[in-house]
C-alpha cells in the first residue's frame, strides 16, 4: 500500500510503535522495494509504501488495529 503525501521514514517510525512494517520485500533489509520502483513508483512513493503480512492466524481484531494505526499515523503526518 502506498501512502501519498507523507514522508515514508516518518510513517514507518510512527507505525513501528504498534506494527512490524517495512517498505520493501521480506529479503530487502528495509530498503524501498525495487519491485515497486520497477512498476513505476518513485523512490519516495516506494519508501512511503507499507507491506502487510497476513496469515491464517491473523484475527479481525489485529486487522482492525493495523487499520487504526495506519489511519492515525497518516492523519498525524498530514496534520
Amino acid at each position: 500500500m502506498t501512502v501519498a503525501g507523507v514522508d515514508g521514514a516518518a510513517l514507518h517510525r510512527l507505525l513501528r510503535r504498534q506494527l512490524a512494517v517495512s517498505s520493501g520485500s521480506a529479503c530487502s533489509e528495509g530498503a524501498p522495494s525495487h519491485v515497486l520502483e520497477a512498476l513505476g513508483r518513485s523512490r519516495a512513493e516506494a519508501a512511503a509504501s507499507i507491506r502487510f503480512g497476513l496469515g491464517r492466524d491473523t484475527t479481525q481484531a489485529e486487522i482492525d488495529l493495523a487499520i487504526a494505526a495506519v489511519a492515525a499515523a497518516v492523519c498525524s503526518l498530514r496534520g
